[in-house]
């Protein structure tokens, strides 16, 4: 980590411990929040750790993919001890935790219907433009620090284009909707995917089933 940017983070740090006194008369959780979203093997659980030391807080690591209920988020929460980080592993993936479906996915899904129903280009991209904007309120929503510039690196809005104009999902729901809802899922997914799966199959199916 470049020196300036590891004192602005430990400046940050040390700002935050030193105000609890502060956010509890205002009314509000002592707790701040980093969004870290380089590629794996670039040193994020090392820099989690680091912070742990420094703080001397303990860690618990949270995968959201278990989580099928806000009862159990709620319960696992209420079992952490004061003084502790938590880290959640692919947030992107848990916008409905009852649903277990990812905003993108869902962006996809909608691109899709946009195509096959024949719907214009601009239909297409208000659905990426205000899909770009749920993400972004989320995301502040759950880390108070992300910054806006993030939402436009190779993991915003490029990886959100790329899903939505040329995502599996979005290529499956097109053919459906072309066929007038006609042909299954699993035999779309066989012909079109080469093998690969549909993602979050079984929300997609209920959800087009109710449109």
């Amino acid at each position: 980590m470049d020196a300036p940017l590891k004192k602005e983070l430990m400046d940050d740090l040390d700002r935050f411990v030193k105000r609890r006194e502060f956010y509890r008369r205002v009314g509000k959780a002592w707790k701040p929040g980093y969004l870290l979203y380089p590629p794996p093997g670039t040193g994020k659980s090392s820099l989690i750790a680091a912070i742990a030391n420094y703080l001397n807080f303990s860690i618990y690591d949270l995968e959201l993919t278990n989580i099928w209920t806000n009862s159990d988020l709620r319960r696992l929460l209420v079992s952490t001890s004061n003084r502790s980080i938590l880290v959640i592993e692919d947030i992107d993936c848990s916008v409905e935790l009852p649903n277990r479906q990812s905003l993108k996915k869902l962006l996809s899904n909608g691109t899709g219907l946009v195509d096959g129903l024949e719907m214009g280009n601009n239909t297409k991209a208000a659905i990426m433009r205000i899909g770009l904007r749920e993400m972004r309120a989320f995301s502040r929503l759950m880390f108070t620090s992300v910054r806006d510039s993030t939402f436009f690196e190779s993991c915003g809005v490029a990886d959100l284009i790329t899903t939505c104009l040329g995502g599996r999902n979005r290529k499956v729901v097109e053919a459906f909707a072309k066929n007038g809802g006609k042909r299954c899922f699993d035999e779309l997914e066989a012909e079109l995917l080469q093998g690969q799966k549909l993602q979050w199959k079984t929300r997609l199916v209920a959800s087009m089933e109710a449109t």
